[in-house]
């Protein structure tokens, strides 16, 4: 499996920062994040975007150079796949964020619980 293992630990720790509001179903909306919203906003900062809020919905905007303005509710997930997962598309990314949608958008699991199953079975040594 072809993880960037620094980044899934930084994720566990915003998990359980209680920065975020665990919400369910849309990225990030005035109720809160779900799992891959989190994910997202990580990348997103780290990448220098800025996060808005049209209507309920966050939105990131980010200004190039020559005064190009990127700014949109719909995150492309390539940034966000590459930086938990390198360059190799494989069915690593769908396997591991579809359990860990499925123990938030079930509301199965809590934003800490989510966190230690990522230390736990995805950053666990070999």
């Amino acid at each position: 499996m072809s993880i960037n293992k620094e980044a899934f630990a930084k994720f566990a720790d915003a998990l359980d920062s209680g920065e975020y509001k665990q919400g369910y179903g849309v990225l990030c909306d005035q109720d809160g994040y779900c799992v891959w919203g989190v994910a997202t906003d990580i990348v997103y900062e780290e990448l220098g975007f800025t996060k808005v809020y049209d209507w309920e919905y966050a939105a990131y905007e980010k200004e190039e150079e020559g005064g190009f303005k990127y700014r949109g509710t719909f995150i492309p997930p390539s940034p966000v796949t590459r930086h938990y997962f390198g360059e190799e598309g494989s069915g690593t990314r769908e396997e591991i964020f579809g359990k860990l949608l499925e123990m938030n958008d079930n509301k199965t699991h809590t934003f800490p619980e989510i966190a230690a199953y990522i230390r736990e079975e995805i950053l666990k040594e070999d």
